[in-house]
């Protein structure tokens, strides 16, 4: 592990600590759930930034865990869609990347990562738009029906806007990844600045502390996938 990782991993140790002095009379079970999340995620998202293919397992233990903290907070559509569709994709990655390695070292290219690809622009457009359209759907969907997430939390529109993104970039995110798209990562920004904006909304209005932790992941996240974006364009200059 790099130095920069190791610094990424010592702020999620330190939100978790952070949170663990501030928080008064906190649930343990909810703090260990909450701390685990953070933690194995992060070790999951730092294995996929190195095209490690363990980056599956990791993942997989961490979405069982978030839809166990998204349900909990009444966010069904993200909690679903990590329980429902994340958990299931892990398994799909698994296959994915195991072919494309296998192929690599058929070739006599011996290597422990994955090759990376960028999409054509046509389908990078269509990809594009069918994320919007989708979203668009899940919004209207979540909007219509009785959102728990949004009386508990107030502001409808924004509760239901930033589930229903989460919920459909995550898929696109992650079966991007595991067609071993660069563009991934494009998707992980959209999710990660809507999941700030959503967990710095429900900490502030409503003193949630305990969620603390989770805010910084997804800050430490937005900036993984920033610094991926930017070595991957920044080595195709070379």
């Amino acid at each position: 592990m790099n130095k920069q990782n190791i610094v990424l991993m010592l702020l999620i140790v330190a939100s978790i600590v952070t949170t663990l002095i501030i928080v008064p009379g906190f649930n343990l079970t909810y703090i260990v759930i909450i701390s685990l999340s953070v933690m194995v995620g992060t070790y999951g998202i730092v294995l996929a930034n190195q095209n490690k293919l363990v980056n599956f397992t990791f993942n997989a233990i961490s979405c069982l865990l978030f839809s166990v903290i998204y349900v909990n907070l009444s966010l069904y559509a993200m909690g679903l869609t990590y329980l429902l569709f994340l958990l299931p994709l892990q398994i799909h990655g698994i296959r994915v990347w195991s072919l494309n390695k296998n192929e690599m070292l058929q070739n006599r290219r011996v290597t422990d990562k994955i090759k990376i690809r960028r999409m054509k622009p046509k389908f990078r457009r269509v990809i594009i738009a069918a994320f919007v359209l989708i979203s668009l759907i899940m919004i209207t969907l979540l909007y219509f029906s009785s959102s728990e997430a949004a009386a508990l939390f107030g502001h409808r529109d924004l509760i239901v806007s930033l589930d229903g993104i989460g919920a459909i970039g995550n898929v696109f995110g992650q079966l991007l990844m595991n067609l071993r798209y660069i563009e991934a990562h494009i998707f992980w920004i959209i999710i990660n600045i809507s999941q700030i904006i959503l967990f710095l909304h429900i900490i502030i209005t409503h003193q949630n502390w305990h969620l603390f932790p989770v805010l910084i992941m997804y800050v430490v996240w937005l900036i993984y996938s920033l610094m991926t974006l930017r070595e991957y364009y920044r080595s195709l200059k070379h």
